[in-house]
C-alpha cells in the first residue's frame, strides 16, 4: 500500500492539532508507508493481518507492531492519542466488520484523541469509481479483472451515525476536496476524523 506523497500530505494536516508525545496506531499499517511521515511522536505502534508487513515494520521502526485483525485490537482501552487507518477500509469483508472496527478504535482512544480514516470508497460515487478505474484498464500492467470488484462502500452517514452514538465529533472531508490531481482515486473517496 501507500502513495507516500499522498500520505505525507494526509497526516501532516490532520497532525497539526496533535502533541509531540502523542502514542500512535495504525491500523491496517502495511510495510509502515504511513507511518514514515509522522516524525514526532511518543510512541508508534501498528496492526496488520500480514506477518511478512509486521516484520519488516518491526525492523524499520522503533514501536510496537503486531499480527492482529482489525476488529480485536490487542490493546487496552484508552492508551493511544491517535489512530490513523489509510486505505483499508474498502477491504473489510463487511459493515458490521467495519463498525467493529470503528468502536475497537474508539475504545482505545484516549480522552481528546483523534481518529483519521482516510480514503473511504464513497457509496454515492460508485460510478466515478466504475468510470475511472475501467479507464485505468488501459494500462496493462494495472489491468482491473472485474469491473465489479468485492470492495466496499460506504455512505458518509455510517460513519457520521457511529460517531454520534459514541459520542465523537466527526468531520467529513471529500478527497476531491484536497487538489491532488494526480491522485485519481480522490475522485470518489472521502476522510473521515473525529475527535473523543
Amino acid at each position: 500500500t501507500g502513495c507516500p506523497k499522498l500520505s505525507g500530505m494526509g497526516v501532516r494536516n490532520f497532525r497539526n492539532n496533535q502533541g509531540e508525545s502523542d502514542d500512535i496506531i495504525d491500523i491496517g499499517v502495511g510495510s509502515g508507508a504511513f507511518l514514515k511521515e509522522i516524525k514526532t511522536f511518543g510512541s508508534i505502534s501498528g496492526i496488520d493481518t500480514s506477518e511478512n508487513a509486521i516484520k519488516i515494520c518491526n525492523n524499520v521502526f522503533n514501536g510496537m507492531f503486531k499480527v492482529s485483525e482489525a476488529n480485536s485490537l490487542p490493546f487496552e482501552n484508552d492508551c493511544f492519542d491517535v489512530i490513523i487507518s489509510f486505505s483499508v477500509f474498502h477491504y473489510f469483508p463487511s459493515l458490521d466488520y467495519a463498525e467493529n472496527v470503528v468502536k475497537e478504535m474508539i475504545r482505545v482512544l484516549r480522552n481528546n484523541g483523534s481518529i483519521l480514516i482516510a480514503d473511504i470508497n464513497d457509496s454515492e460515487k460508485k460510478e466515478e469509481y466504475y468510470s475511472i478505474r475501467t479507464s485505468e484498464n488501459i494500462n496493462q500492467n494495472h489491468k482491473v479483472k472485474n469491473i465489479s470488484p468485492a470492495h466496499m462502500f460506504y455512505h458518509k452517514s455510517f460513519f457520521e451515525n457511529i460517531a454520534l452514538s459514541m459520542g465523537l465529533n466527526i468531520n467529513i472531508v471529500d478527497n476531491v476536496d484536497l487538489d491532488i490531481p494526480f491522485y485519481t482515486q480522490s475522485n470518489y473517496r472521502y476522510s473521515a476524523i473525529m475527535k473523543l
